[in-house]
């Protein structure tokens, strides 16, 4: 068992990779394609990829699925060639002993880390903060690789975890190692960064990157990093670097674009990564693709980033 203290904190952009299906009745993964991408992303400066996020359709894939899909992943990121890429599997479960299962099956297929969702079908009996904590303590402490709290209360039955449960619970559990704050709460980032200043602490988008990083965010975990990967190494530099004026501009043409990513989930990843090379295709049903106005709005809005892209 991997102990908390010895996982190094994770800085930079990590891209939750999409999960690409063929154009079949089935829709079956299609690994070669994920394989491309990942690749892709790691070319363009990514230092990690997040496999089986919510943009990676974990929910909508059997376990089966899931793990063979870690493999593949750490397949791609083995034949890139740079080992200090880092692999980072959403696991878990509405259950602390399904959970444990979940995160070692992903150890197993080769994940470094566990991005783990608060258990939310019986968010009313949890005992409040209690059975959270509970189950990332107990998670944490049968769990093979650290864990990475996922903050995401849009589709955790609105659970919130307060910045005190947090630091509350990476101080009881060594082994859980940092957080994805897809709360988009950058005072509760503040907090979580001041409060555990040797932990991870990841903005759940880039939109609003400049703002998380200032107040102590070591990274971030953005989807738009499956579009255009270069552009967000570009802005977490010009941040970095403090050139200041630089990054608010690419800041806000980034936050336009990226409005529109969130507003059409995955089917507006997926079509943008179609438009500008070549590949995609559409989500697991019964999601639906984006409509055709919706996506003349995208591409027109992601032409000036895309230029940026191709620029770097």
């Amino acid at each position: 068992m991997m102990n908390g203290h010895s996982a190094e904190v994770l800085h930079g952009i990590y891209v939750p990779v999409l999960t690409f299906f063929e154009d079949t009745k089935e829709q079956n993964v299609d690994h070669a394609t994920l394989e491309k991408h990942i690749h892709m992303c790691l070319a363009g400066g990514s230092q990690g990829i997040v496999i089986l996020g919510s943009t990676g359709e974990r929910v909508c894939l059997s376990e089966e699925e899931q793990d063979s899909v870690v493999r593949t992943a750490r397949k791609a990121l083995d034949s890139f060639g740079q080992p200090d890429r880092v692999l980072i599997a959403g696991a878990g479960g509405h259950s602390t002993t399904d959970a444990i299962k979940r995160v070692n099956a992903a150890a197993a297929a080769g994940a470094q880390y566990a991005l783990v969702l608060p258990p939310s079908y019986y968010p009313a009996f949890y005992g409040g903060d209690k059975g959270l904590r509970d189950f990332y303590v107990d998670l944490a402490a049968e769990a093979k690789i650290p864990i990475i709290i996922y903050s995401y209360p849009g589709v955790c039955s609105g659970i919130d975890m307060s910045s005190n449960l947090i630091s509350s619970i990476m101080k009881a559990a060594p082994n859980v190692v940092g957080v994805k704050h897809t709360d988009h709460n950058v005072g509760k980032i503040a907090r979580v960064a001041a409060q555990n200043p040797t932990k991870t602490v990841l903005a759940g988008a880039s939109d609003y990157g400049i703002g998380a990083w200032s107040v102590g965010a070591t990274g971030a975990i953005t989807g738009a990093g499956n579009v255009a990967p270069k552009l967000l190494q570009r802005l977490f530099k010009l941040q970095r670097d403090g050139k200041a004026q630089e990054a608010q501009e690419l800041q806000g043409k980034l936050a336009v674009g990226e409005a529109l990513l969130g507003a059409g989930g995955v089917a507006a990843h997926k079509y943008l990564i179609e438009a500008f090379y070549g590949y995609g295709g559409v989500p697991r049903r019964p999601q639906q693709p984006s409509p055709d106005a919706f996506k003349k709005e995208a591409l027109e809005a992601w032409q000036s980033l895309m230029e940026i892209e191709k620029s770097l």
